[in-house]
Protein backbone atom coordinates (compact mmCIF):
# COMPACT_ATOMS: atom_id res chain seq x y z
CA UNK A 1 0.00 0.00 0.00
CA UNK A 2 1.26 3.65 -0.50
CA UNK A 3 0.08 7.14 -0.14
CA UNK A 4 -0.87 8.95 3.30
CA UNK A 5 -0.47 6.77 6.22
CA UNK A 6 1.48 4.13 4.97
CA UNK A 7 4.68 5.54 2.67
CA UNK A 8 3.59 8.87 3.52
CA UNK A 9 3.24 11.08 6.75
CA UNK A 10 1.62 10.00 8.98
CA UNK A 11 3.51 6.73 8.32
CA UNK A 12 3.18 2.99 8.51
CA UNK A 13 -0.56 3.81 10.48
CA UNK A 14 -1.82 0.75 8.18
CA UNK A 15 0.19 -1.96 7.35
CA UNK A 16 -1.06 -4.80 4.92
CA UNK A 17 0.12 -8.51 5.24
CA UNK A 18 1.45 -9.20 1.83
CA UNK A 19 -0.06 -13.12 1.83
CA UNK A 20 -3.46 -12.25 3.10
CA UNK A 21 -3.76 -9.19 1.83
CA UNK A 22 -5.71 -7.91 5.39
CA UNK A 23 -5.15 -4.63 6.19
CA UNK A 24 -4.32 -3.33 9.35
CA UNK A 25 -4.63 -0.04 11.25
CA UNK A 26 -1.29 -0.20 13.75
CA UNK A 27 -2.06 2.35 16.19
CA UNK A 28 -4.96 4.98 17.47
CA UNK A 29 -6.68 7.11 15.17
CA UNK A 30 -7.69 10.00 15.81
CA UNK A 31 -10.62 12.26 13.16
CA UNK A 32 -9.17 15.63 14.48
CA UNK A 33 -5.81 14.77 13.10
CA UNK A 34 -6.44 12.79 9.83
CA UNK A 35 -10.37 12.21 8.87
CA UNK A 36 -9.81 10.46 5.84
CA UNK A 37 -7.20 8.72 4.26
CA UNK A 38 -6.66 7.98 0.56
CA UNK A 39 -4.37 4.92 -0.03
CA UNK A 40 -3.36 2.92 -3.00
CA UNK A 41 -2.84 -0.84 -2.79
CA UNK A 42 -0.57 -2.79 -5.45
CA UNK A 43 -1.27 -6.28 -6.50
CA UNK A 44 2.44 -7.63 -7.38
CA UNK A 45 3.85 -11.31 -7.76
CA UNK A 46 6.50 -13.05 -4.97
CA UNK A 47 9.28 -10.66 -7.45
CA UNK A 48 7.69 -7.53 -6.69
CA UNK A 49 6.37 -7.75 -10.34
CA UNK A 50 3.23 -5.55 -10.61
CA UNK A 51 0.03 -8.20 -11.71
CA UNK A 52 -2.64 -5.87 -11.79
CA UNK A 53 -3.27 -1.71 -11.94
CA UNK A 54 -3.66 -0.39 -8.07
CA UNK A 55 -6.74 -0.04 -6.43
CA UNK A 56 -8.16 3.19 -4.29
CA UNK A 57 -8.47 2.62 -1.27
CA UNK A 58 -10.80 5.51 1.00
CA UNK A 59 -10.55 5.10 4.56
CA UNK A 60 -13.05 7.43 6.67
CA UNK A 61 -12.17 8.15 10.39
CA UNK A 62 -15.72 7.83 12.48
CA UNK A 63 -15.66 10.86 15.15
CA UNK A 64 -15.57 9.85 18.67
CA UNK A 65 -16.62 12.20 21.34
CA UNK A 66 -13.27 12.81 22.10
CA UNK A 67 -13.84 16.82 22.96
CA UNK A 68 -15.62 18.98 25.69
CA UNK A 69 -17.04 22.18 23.99
CA UNK A 70 -15.25 25.41 25.06
CA UNK A 71 -16.43 28.75 25.39
CA UNK A 72 -14.63 31.32 23.03
CA UNK A 73 -14.21 33.79 25.54
CA UNK A 74 -13.83 33.18 29.06
CA UNK A 75 -16.07 35.70 30.43
CA UNK A 76 -18.97 37.34 29.05
CA UNK A 77 -20.54 40.85 29.62
CA UNK A 78 -23.75 41.83 28.51
CA UNK A 79 -25.84 44.68 29.53
CA UNK A 80 -30.10 45.15 29.67
CA UNK A 81 -31.66 48.40 30.83
CA UNK A 82 -33.77 47.98 34.12
CA UNK A 83 -37.15 47.43 33.75
CA UNK A 84 -36.70 45.66 30.46
CA UNK A 85 -39.89 43.73 28.94
CA UNK A 86 -39.76 39.42 29.06
CA UNK A 87 -37.71 38.92 25.65
CA UNK A 88 -35.30 41.12 25.87
CA UNK A 89 -31.86 40.00 24.18
CA UNK A 90 -28.92 40.39 26.83
CA UNK A 91 -25.94 38.51 24.74
CA UNK A 92 -25.20 35.51 23.07
CA UNK A 93 -22.55 33.07 24.50
CA UNK A 94 -20.46 31.16 21.87
CA UNK A 95 -19.04 27.75 21.81
CA UNK A 96 -17.26 25.24 20.06
CA UNK A 97 -16.53 21.77 19.87
CA UNK A 98 -13.62 19.99 17.68
CA UNK A 99 -15.43 16.96 17.42
CA UNK A 100 -17.41 16.40 14.14
CA UNK A 101 -20.26 18.98 13.92
CA UNK A 102 -22.09 16.85 11.44
CA UNK A 103 -22.65 14.31 14.11
CA UNK A 104 -24.13 14.44 17.21
CA UNK A 105 -20.38 14.36 19.19
CA UNK A 106 -19.76 18.41 17.64
CA UNK A 107 -23.36 19.75 18.30
CA UNK A 108 -23.35 22.23 21.01
CA UNK A 109 -26.02 22.76 23.27
CA UNK A 110 -26.28 25.55 25.71
CA UNK A 111 -28.50 25.74 29.29
CA UNK A 112 -27.77 28.14 32.10
CA UNK A 113 -26.76 26.12 35.19
CA UNK A 114 -27.33 28.73 37.70
CA UNK A 115 -28.02 32.46 38.35
CA UNK A 116 -26.86 34.86 41.62
CA UNK A 117 -28.55 36.49 43.28
CA UNK A 118 -31.88 34.34 42.68
CA UNK A 119 -33.78 37.66 43.01
CA UNK A 120 -36.54 38.58 42.47
CA UNK A 121 -37.08 35.32 40.46
CA UNK A 122 -34.52 32.20 40.36
CA UNK A 123 -35.05 32.43 36.45
CA UNK A 124 -34.23 36.26 35.91
CA UNK A 125 -32.81 34.79 31.98
CA UNK A 126 -32.66 32.08 29.82
CA UNK A 127 -30.39 30.88 27.00
CA UNK A 128 -31.43 29.82 23.50
CA UNK A 129 -29.86 26.17 23.93
CA UNK A 130 -29.03 26.17 20.03
CA UNK A 131 -27.97 29.34 19.25
CA UNK A 132 -26.87 30.72 23.10
CA UNK A 133 -28.85 33.71 22.77
CA UNK A 134 -29.50 34.84 26.11
CA UNK A 135 -33.06 36.89 27.11
CA UNK A 136 -35.14 38.16 29.96
CA UNK A 137 -37.37 35.45 31.20
CA UNK A 138 -39.08 37.62 34.00
CA UNK A 139 -40.01 40.92 34.83
CA UNK A 140 -38.16 43.14 37.66
CA UNK A 141 -34.80 43.85 36.81
CA UNK A 142 -34.47 47.31 39.39
CA UNK A 143 -30.65 48.62 39.21
CA UNK A 144 -31.38 50.03 42.65
CA UNK A 145 -31.60 46.21 43.78
CA UNK A 146 -29.71 44.07 41.88
CA UNK A 147 -26.62 45.64 40.34
CA UNK A 148 -25.29 42.66 38.36
CA UNK A 149 -26.50 39.23 37.92
CA UNK A 150 -23.71 35.88 37.43
CA UNK A 151 -25.07 33.55 34.64
CA UNK A 152 -23.41 30.15 34.75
Amino acid sequence: ITGVGADQPPMEVFSIDSMSGRMYVTRPMDREEHASYHLRAHAVDMNGNKVENPIDLYIYVIDMNDNRPEFINQVYNGSVDEGSKPGTYVMTVTANDADDSTTANGMVRYRIVTQTPQSPSQNMFTINSETGDIVTVAAGLDREKVQQYTVI
